[in-house]
């Protein structure tokens, strides 16, 4: 037995299904490294996702920009409602109501 397996590993053709199996195990390790350096369609969709929000933040910038440089008053009118309703929602509701709370009746 001890020959059998002396003799096997001194074989040349028996090494060969060793060296196959090495060989595909190289071809699947680069084409994983292949397939890990190439983008995902999630990752395409989230870098697009980022410019065109850069693009939609500019978009606005320039809206804004506009408005300011050509009514003033309405852009200040509208801030000055956007800062009031802000400041009410912050309030609790039974400051508006005037309702004094149960434990300061008593």
């Amino acid at each position: 037995m001890a020959r059998d397996r002396a003799g096997t590993l001194s074989d040349p053709n028996a090494a060969a299904p060793w060296l196959r199996i090495a060989e595909e195990y190289d071809r699947l390790a680069r084409k994983a490294s292949r397939e890990a350096e190439r983008p995902t369609a999630a990752e395409e969709r989230g870098r697009i996702g980022r410019a065109r929000r850069g693009e939609v933040r500019d978009t606005v910038a320039d809206v804004v920009l506009d408005c300011i440089r050509t009514r003033p008053y309405t852009t200040l009118a509208i801030a000055d409602l956007a800062g009031f309703l802000l400041g009410a929602l912050r309030r609790p509701l039974s400051a508006h109501a005037g309702v004094k709370r149960r434990n300061e009746n008593k």
